[in-house]
């Protein structure tokens, strides 16, 4: 907690440090990272996002680590940053080359405004909220990974999901994001979906042992 040090370790494979941000702290060191490794390896990367990547230091590392980073402000809703993200797979992806490809999303993110395109299934307290603008940001991912999955883009690929943090409603008398380390604060999906091949080797099923975000590079 907060996002930037969620964006770290997922990109690093490292811990945060205890009491340093390391995307400013550290911006003169090299840290290792999943895409600069895959990279190497001839793939493609590319970094498309809902929310301005200047924040937190992130537009500094992005540009180390990827081919190229999109951001547009008139594509800052899910249901845009995907249908974006579904013309560019058809329009502009190399397809001879393995590709990379990471979209942060930003509609299901305190506050929780439902804008337009929010179904409003309840009242107005930011559970509700919550829970509209994550049925929201769902059925954006379902309407791209369908078409992706039909056009035979996804064959041979792992997509990854997972969130940056939780956030408390007061579950132990907290309601402030980094006043604890309650799983409602820290907890966060962690879903690997797709047909490639180890997939498909290893099954479908739950994994109930404990996950984190360093073990995703």
């Amino acid at each position: 907690l907060p996002t930037i040090a969620s964006f770290m370790a997922i990109h690093t494979g490292l811990l945060p440090h205890p009491n340093r941000a390391v995307a400013t702290h550290f911006a003169q060191a090299t840290l290792p990272s999943l895409p600069v490794s895959l990279g190497k390896l001839g793939y493609q990367r590319h970094f498309f996002t809902a929310a301005d990547p200047s924040w937190d230091h992130q537009l500094f590392w992005l540009n180390r680590w990827y081919d190229t980073v999109t951001y547009d402000r008139t594509r800052e809703t899910d249901a845009a940053l995907f249908a974006h993200l579904a013309s560019w797979f058809h329009t502009e992806l190399d397809r001879s080359r393995p590709f990379f490809i990471t979209a942060m999303t930003r509609s299901n993110h305190f506050p929780f405004h439902r804008i337009d395109g929010v179904e409003t299934t309840g009242g107005d307290s930011l559970p509700e909220r919550m829970t509209d603008t994550m049925r929201y940001t769902d059925a954006a991912m379902a309407k791209l990974l369908t078409d992706l999955s039909e056009a035979g883009l996804l064959d041979n690929t792992v997509v990854i999901i997972t969130g940056d943090h939780g956030f408390p409603f007061g579950e132990h008398g907290i309601t402030k994001l980094w006043a604890t380390a309650h799983v409602e604060s820290a907890g966060v999906p962690l879903v690997l979906w797709g047909n490639h091949p180890a997939l498909r080797r290893r099954g479908r099923g739950l994994i109930d042992t404990i996950a984190s975000h360093i073990d995703i590079a």
